[in-house]
């Protein structure tokens, strides 16, 4: 069962997350982070948004800080919120996660979905330092070229992962050449196939 939201991140970036069950249905959670005091994800203090169990709490590096409305770190550091309505991995649905990022030259970022006990990651997705991304479905992870997530550059990033099966994908969308993002992508950036046959 998929039960809590990690975020890793150093340098800057914005964000601002949506869970769907599908890609019509009501969001499961959001968060806009929307946050005037800079240690709000540590503590359980940043209770915005919806869908989610209490507040932001830190995991690694004494917790995540936000600015502007930003996630802003210069050190390795991480924040968790638990979802307040899990969902499990073999229900057979399609899971929609999708953000808003913008990030410097050599900033990495990391989202991971982890099941309830133990706490193992069952999605991730990653921007590492040289512009290639990372998505991990299981224990199964597949990497893209270099550059493919450009600096500097505001992406919508749209995520599906299909219980049934256990796979992942992901694309980027750049907000100034959108297409027809209203609909499912034609075609995806990365995809990751982990079904571990684990009936969670």
């Amino acid at each position: 069962m998929i039960k809590r939201c990690n975020i890793k991140r150093t340098g800057l970036i914005s964000l601002t997350l949506f869970l769907a069950l599908s890609a019509y249905a009501a969001p499961m959670a959001s968060e806009t982070f929307n946050y005037f005091d800079e240690t709000a994800l540590v503590g359980g203090t940043a209770n915005g948004g919806t869908g989610w169990s209490g507040g932001w709490d830190a995991v690694s590096g004494g917790g995540l800080e936000v600015y502007n409305n930003l996630i802003y770190q210069t050190a390795v550091a991480g924040s968790t919120r638990v979802l307040s309505t899990p969902f499990t991995l073999n229900d057979g649905n399609d899971y929609y996660f999708s953000f808003f990022a913008r990030t410097d030259a050599s900033g990495k970022f990391q989202f991971n979905l982890k099941q309830t006990s133990p706490e193992y990651v069952r999605w991730a997705f990653k921007r590492n330092a040289d512009g290639s991304i990372t998505l991990q479905c299981g224990a199964v992870t597949n990497n893209s070229a270099p550059d493919v997530f450009e600096a500097e550059k505001e992406y919508f990033v749209i995520s599906k992962f299909e219980t049934n099966g256990g796979i992942a994908y992901v694309k980027l969308i750049d907000p100034e050449n959108p297409g027809a993002y209203s609909n499912e992508p034609v075609s995806w950036d990365l995809i990751a196939a982990g079904n571990s046959g684990v009936t969670i």
